[in-house]
């Protein structure tokens, strides 16, 4: 086999996968829309401060993996149960779109994607927002209520400019 068709049967299986992810995810959705207990919250993944500053990522390789608009995954809509918790619909979200994400031992997240606590020097990591306001407690501790809006966002110092995200 030449290198021409095994490059296209490759972007062919990644396009079945991508498509895959998607149909799953809609269908989760769909499963869950208009059930009485669910809760329709919206979430989105945001790395601004690293892309308005790349320079100081630890780890110069990672830069071509910081999207220029900071949007690391746009806001979208995710019909939760009640009660959920942020933690619960991160997991799901990432399961879903097919993003790798750990959890640190004392409860908190310590990588989503390609972006990890410490990337950008002492202090740096993930912090999460709930409708705007950045939120203290375990991710697995915060339940969401029905039109909440979760913003994860990758932080340089663990509170500056986060509140433009």
């Amino acid at each position: 086999m030449d290198k021409k068709n095994i490059k296209s049967k490759r972007k062919a299986a990644l396009i079945a996968l991508v498509v895959i992810f998607a149909v799953s995810a809609a269908a989760e959705l769909i499963i869950n829309a208009g059930r009485e207990g669910t809760a329709d919250v919206y979430v989105q993944i945001r790395c601004d401060e690293v892309s308005e500053a790349p320079e100081k990522l630890t780890d110069q390789a990672l830069v071509g993996y910081i999207p220029e608009d900071g949007v690391a995954m746009a806001r979208l809509k995710y019909i939760a149960n009640e009660g959920d918790s942020v933690l619960e619909i991160l997991e799901k979200i990432c399961k879903n779109n097919n993003i790798e994400m750990k959890e640190t031992e004392d409860g908190h997240i310590d990588a989503i994607g390609n972006l990890k606590t410490g990337d950008c020097g002492e202090g740096s990591g993930w912090v999460y927002l709930v409708n705007g306001k950045q939120r203290s407690e375990k991710p697995a501790d915060c339940k969401v209520t029905d039109g909440d809006e979760i913003v994860w966002a990758f932080t340089l110092d663990g509170r500056k400019g986060i509140e433009n995200v």
